[in-house]
């Protein structure tokens, strides 16, 4: 992702523009759920400040499952 800013330890990211990073981090999250009291998934928020990221926003929101919007 271009211009990408992320504040704060610990934080995971499910998506990532290439199908196979996605996956890898969902992976990754999953095994982290298994750890008693060690990961907690409280969601996230992305905010377009361009056009070229709006686009952006809604191509990526596209492409990911009904579960995961």
């Amino acid at each position: 992702m271009r211009n990408v800013v992320i504040v704060g330890a610990g934080i995971v990211g499910l998506f990532n523009v290439a199908p196979v990073l996605t996956e890898l981090a969902r992976a990754g999250a999953a095994r982290y759920d298994e750890v008693p009291d060690g990961f907690s998934r409280v969601g996230g928020l992305e905010v377009a400040t361009t056009v070229d990221g709006l686009r952006d926003l809604v191509r990526r929101t596209a492409t990911t499952s009904p579960a995961a919007r």
